[in-house]
């Protein structure tokens, strides 16, 4: 499947894998491969314990309309949005996805640790 993200006149793609109920539990964590993932939940907090990398989330509501986002460090306990969601978009801030990130929310935006 593929996303789909328009910003200011720009239409971002990126390809997309829809979790199934063991991929909501295991998300990112302990991932070699870094292909965003879409996890339907509803307004649950998220982690990123033993995810070794950064990513950038992004809550969606039942529209798909994006209602939050923040970059994740890498161990991160506990990250809970300022909307209410029922869905979650997890980009890898790696390789081919950096250049998709940067272009959602800006370089100078990121505020992550090196990797």
């Amino acid at each position: 499947m593929k996303a789909k993200i328009t910003l200011n006149d720009k239409i971002i793609e990126f390809p997309l894998k829809r979790c199934s109920s063991w991929d909501k539990f295991k998300g990112l964590m302990f991932s070699r491969n870094h292909s965003p993932l879409l996890i339907e939940i509803k307004d649950k907090p998220i982690h990123s314990m033993f995810v070794f990398y950064p990513f950038l989330a992004l809550w969606l509501n039942d529209e798909n309309t994006i209602v939050d986002y923040k970059m994740i460090n890498p161990f991160t306990s506990s990250v809970i949005p300022q909307s209410s969601f029922s869905k979650i978009i997890e980009i890898p801030y790696k390789g081919e996805f950096k250049d998709i990130i940067d272009g959602i929310i800006g370089q100078k935006d990121l505020n992550i640790n090196p990797t």
